[in-house]
Formats: C-alpha cells, sequence, structure tokens
C-alpha cells in the first residue's frame, strides 16, 4: 500500500514539478508548481485589489522579470520610489577589483590574510559567507588561530552544528563572534542583521545550477541564464543588501567576487 502511494505520489501533475532529494538517512520527496502565473492567479483569485511590493523586485528597473514569471499583463500598473537622499544609508560597500580569482593558487591564502585582518580589528559582530561547505571547513580551520589570539569565539555552520545552532551561539554573545556560513543562513539574515557589522561575500549568491525546480523554470526562457537566473541573482542580492542597511548600525559589506567589476552584468548587482 505504500509503494503504490509513492508511485501514486510520483505519477506527472499537471503544473507541477516533483523530485526526490536526500538528507542524512532521510529521503524528502519534494513538489513545486512550475507555472506560477496560474498558481498566482488561482491564489488570488477572491482578491479585488492585489499590491506587490518590494525593494527589490526590478532587476533592470522594467520589472520584466516579475511580469514574465506570474504572467501580469497591462492592468498591473509599476510605481517606482526612489528613497534615495532622504535616509542617510548605513551600508557601504568595499569592492575588491583585483582579488585573485576563486581557482587560482593564491585565492585561500589571500582570503585568510583578509578575514584575518577582520577579525583582529573587529573581534566580533562578523559575518563572513563561502562558497561552498567544504570552503566553510578549510577556512574554520585556517582562522581559528587568530580567533583564538585575539580572543575571538570561531563559529561555522557544519563544524559548530547546523543552522540553528550556530545561530544562536552568535546571538549569544555576538560581540565576540565570528560566523562563518554559506548562503544558507541568509534566509535568517532578518533576525540577526542588526547584530552584525561587518559582511563579506566570497561569491554573488546565485541560485544552486542544480536546483531542479529553478532549473525547469530557467528552461522556459530562450536563455535561462540571462533572462531568468541573472535577474533573479540581482534581485536576490539587492534584498540582501536593503535588508543589511535597515537600523541605525553602520555596516560594511565586503564584496570579493571579481564578476562585480569584469562582467557586464557587475554592476547591476549595486546600482
Amino acid at each position: 500500500q505504500k509503494q503504490e502511494s509513492i508511485i501514486k505520489a510520483l505519477l506527472p501533475e499537471e503544473n507541477l514539478i516533483k523530485w526526490i532529494s536526500s538528507f542524512a538517512n532521510e529521503v524528502i520527496f519534494n513538489s513545486a508548481p512550475f507555472n506560477l502565473g496560474e498558481y498566482f492567479r488561482n491564489c488570488t483569485t477572491n482578491f479585488s485589489q492585489i499590491l506587490m511590493h518590494d525593494a527589490s523586485v526590478s532587476a533592470d528597473g522594467s520589472f520584466k522579470l516579475i511580469r514574465e514569471i506570474f504572467e501580469l499583463d497591462s492592468s498591473w500598473s509599476a510605481i517606482k520610489e526612489d528613497f534615495k537622499g532622504e535616509i542617510e544609508p548605513t551600508l557601504s560597500l568595499k569592492f575588491y577589483e583585483k582579488f585573485p580569482n576563486p581557482y587560482s593558487s593564491g585565492y585561500f591564502k589571500k582570503c585568510v590574510a583578509l578575514f584575518s585582518e577582520i577579525i583582529k580589528i573587529k573581534k566580533g559582530k562578523c559575518l563572513f559567507l563561502m562558497s561552498s561547505k567544504k570552503t566553510v571547513e578549510a577556512m574554520y580551520s585556517a582562522l581559528l588561530p587568530y580567533a583564538q589570539d585575539c580572543d575571538s569565539r570561531l563559529l561555522g555552520v557544519g563544524p559548530s552544528g547546523g543552522v540553528g545552532k550556530s545561530l544562536a551561539l552568535f546571538l549569544d554573545k555576538p560581540d565576540s563572534s565570528i560566523l562563518l556560513s554559506t548562503n544558507q543562513v541568509l534566509p535568517f539574515l532578518h533576525e540577526f542583521e542588526r547584530h552584525i557589522e561587518t559582511i563579506v561575500f566570497q561569491k554573488i549568491p546565485f541560485d544552486p545550477p542544480d536546483d531542479p525546480i529553478l532549473s525547469a523554470r530557467g528552461s522556459q526562457f530562450d536563455n535561462g541564464f540571462e533572462q531568468y537566473n541573472l535577474p533573479r541573482a540581482i534581485m536576490r542580492f539587492r534584498e540582501i543588501l536593503n535588508i543589511l542597511g535597515r537600523g541605525n548600525s553602520k555596516k560594511i559589506c565586503h564584496l570579493l567576487d571579481s564578476r562585480l567589476s569584469n562582467k557586464d552584468y557587475g554592476q547591476l548587482f549595486t546600482v
């Protein structure tokens, strides 16, 4: 009976993509709507007025991707509000145009030198975002002696436990804590951003290329990267910067990804 239920659940359904993933000793069944336009219309059919509001729903100023994904016709008007000059920015960005390529031999050593210098100066309230779990583990081992010399507590999602435990430890003593993680902590950023003064991005947070649902949705476009993946990454990164820029505390964001300066699309992430 269980086998029949599993087979039935995996049968194709209109506007649903299904896939199986595994974590630890668990096998997880996933499903998500393929066509968001149809899903959006079904969810909003009983509403007479709808307002979609966010500080980062536009990748190029046109809201084109949002209109295409949710199939919004001309009856949907777009209103842009510019708050520049009305509030003092609390987040400053520091670019490293000549930082080594991530795949070069001196890249890791350069990162260790930069991170250890930041730990020496700041002591705590730092978030270092790595490109992979293996990088978190390697960086944790390399930075631990520097952190101990500075009486700072080094935490790493993985070496120190899962996301929940690592964030709890960080929030317990943020003034003397350094957190290493991949982008997996970003959905929880609003919960602890006020305890951060320094953030370092190794790489632009593009979506994982092997994500089944994002790959399926991107395949609907003639050029999945330029028309879907890139605009999504731009909007997501702007949203992150917007969250970091909230509040009254000053923050600095170090951007190590050379693509921000040597790719034509680089400037779109921070304008």
